[in-house]
């Protein structure tokens, strides 16, 4: 539960850290489909209706009627579709498409469950729409028995002999009861036998109206079984049903957060870089003793003293914070002389070992920084001091007094040792015996001496000192350096017997558990006179930003 917990954790941090990716991937596409939308032309849809068979009128409809007519309607609704159809409506509306233009643009389907056949028509011009579903329609009526059966001519005719024979049963009905009223007042039995005689004359031909007339009334009244008949005509359409922007912005917004998301796992799965303190304390074996916030750089190397130009800083806080880890730490053994390293150049260990220095110092500690970097030296310019003088010249000239190459009260109870003159082998300098003796001297003029060395990779210097001092901190560059990196300086540490404090992680962004405590010390902006100096024994400290 605990692993799940921290996975979902990671997911929800990576997510947080690429937002502006994910905010911006799902602007561009939303913004981007919106356009593609508006650009594209509207669309218009119209219908029509048909049935198979008339169950609605006549007594004769039956449930094997109306199931042999749904399988009719599948079959009339595939002919839709086809050629003799699609062709006869392009001819009818004289289109110069092909058939497979119009077959994109028109469905048939059956509605389920019913005869019912419906004709649709998606097209880009209302007018064009209502003439080919009405169209197509007529072309697939015509192809069925009531669509070729009679012709307007013919019905026409039909309807006037039904009515001509309506007509006549009328008068023989009305002749037949006065026949019948003949017979009745009849004097003689001749009167009798002439009345009698024309009723069954008339009777007959009534008979024989009334066969022709169910016979001419069943062609035109009934339909065949497989005729088609238009239940609801096709209208004109008042308004487009496409493209539809919203659901096009809406599915384009959420495939862009997807694939932003999924890239952002992508790029945090590949990213193996030590981001936050869980990140240390899952790939380093050695504990956190510390979590410094980025300075703001100003023009000079001065002003990232933060525990000094900002005492009331984010950083400058944190670094009270490592102070008292250590403090634990110093509890628990007698430490005396501390080495600051990093896996790489440029994870910012010369900044962290100059504010460690100075924040020990202003806890009343006496406190001698030394710079024991002999490639790249720092220290002389961040306390902008002369580094004329200094290590090299304390190893290379045993015969003087050691504290002419130290800088006295650079800040109140420290005091800084620069590296003096870049020589050709600084490994062999740091291993050899005149640098126990320093570090002896040293020792006897501060309570605690702390060295910046060169990073532990690359080069012996850090290896070789870490093997003379009581301790030695790591400095871990988030989201820079390299899980592999600090895993291997690490173990560069811990194989020549250094006794390892922690690590520091430095230049973390103020979020979740690595700013706890930052909330508490909201930065403040304030002005340090400052302390100036010319010489060996003095500095400039300058005001500057935490």
């Amino acid at each position: 539960m605990e692993q799940q917990n921290t996975q979902w954790k990671q997911y929800i941090t990576a997510l947080a850290k690429w937002w502006w990716l994910i905010v911006i991937s799902a602007i561009t596409a939303g913004v981007v489909s919106y356009l593609a939308t508006q650009a594209q032309p509207r669309q218009y849809w119209s219908g029509v209706t048909l049935m198979v068979g008339d169950p609605f009128k006549g007594a004769g409809a039956n449930v094997g009627d109306i199931t042999t007519n749904q399988a009719l309607a599948a079959s009339y609704a595939d002919i839709a579709t086809r050629e003799p159809v699609l062709r006869g409506t392009l001819d009818a509306l004289k289109l110069p498409w092909d058939i497979a233009t119009l077959r994109e643009k028109m469905t048939a389907r059956v509605v389920a469950g019913t005869q019912l056949i419906q004709i649709a028509v998606i097209d880009t011009y209302p007018e064009r729409t209502l003439l080919l579903a009405k169209t197509i329609g007529e072309q697939l009526i015509a192809l069925s028995p009531n669509g070729s059966s009679l012709s307007d001519s013919d019905r026409q005719l039909l309807h006037d002999q039904i009515e001509n024979i309506k007509s006549n049963l009328v008068k023989a009905s009305e002749e037949m009861k006065r026949l019948d009223n003949q017979t009745s007042n009849a004097q003689t039995a001749r009167e009798i036998q002439s009345a009698e005689s024309r009723r069954n004359v008339l009777l007959q031909q009534a008979t024989t109206w009334q066969s022709t007339l169910a016979t001419l009334l069943q062609q035109v009244g009934s339909a065949p079984v497989n005729s088609l008949n238009v239940i609801e005509p096709a209208s004109l359409p008042n308004e487009s049903i496409g493209p539809n922007w919203r659901q096009n912005v809406i599915l384009a917004v959420a495939i862009a957060i997807a694939l932003a998301a999924g890239a952002a796992m992508l790029l945090e799965y590949l990213d193996d870089t030590i981001k936050t303190q869980e990140d240390v304390r899952r790939t380093l074996n050695f504990a956190l003793v510390g979590a410094i916030t980025r300075i703001e750089e100003g023009k000079g190397y001065s002003k990232m003293v933060a525990v000094s130009t900002s005492p009331l800083s984010r950083a400058a806080e944190a670094y009270r914070v490592l102070r008292t880890n250590l403090q634990f730490k110093m509890i628990e053994r007698s430490i005396h002389t501390l080495m600051v390293t990093s896996s790489t150049p440029t994870e910012g260990k010369s900044i962290t070992v100059s504010n460690l220095a100075a924040v020990i110092a202003q806890s009343g500690k006496k406190v001698i920084l030394v710079d024991a970097d002999m490639r790249r030296p720092t220290i002389h310019r961040i306390f902008e001091i002369n580094n004329n003088m200094g290590l090299t010249s304390a190893l290379l000239h045993p015969e003087m007094d050691i504290s002419n190459f130290i800088c006295e009260d650079v800040l109140d109870n420290l005091s800084i040792m620069p590296s003096g003159e870049l020589p050709p082998n600084p490994a062999e300098l740091l291993n050899s015996q005149r640098m126990n003796e320093v570090i002896a001297l040293l020792r006897q003029r501060a309570e605690i001496v702390i060295f910046d060395t060169p990073p532990a990779l690359g080069v012996a210097d850090a290896t070789v000192l870490a093997g003379k001092v009581d301790g030695a901190l790591l400095v871990v560059d988030s989201r820079h350096t390299r899980r592999a990196t600090a895993r291997a300086a690490c173990e560069a540490l811990a194989g020549v017997g250094a006794n390892v404090l922690g690590i520091v992680l430095n230049r973390i962004k103020p979020r979740g558990a690595d700013a706890m405590y930052m909330y508490y010390y909201p930065p403040r902006k304030e002005a340090v006179k400052p302390v100036k100096g010319t010489s060996m024994k003095g500095a400039i400290i300058r005001v500057g930003k935490g």
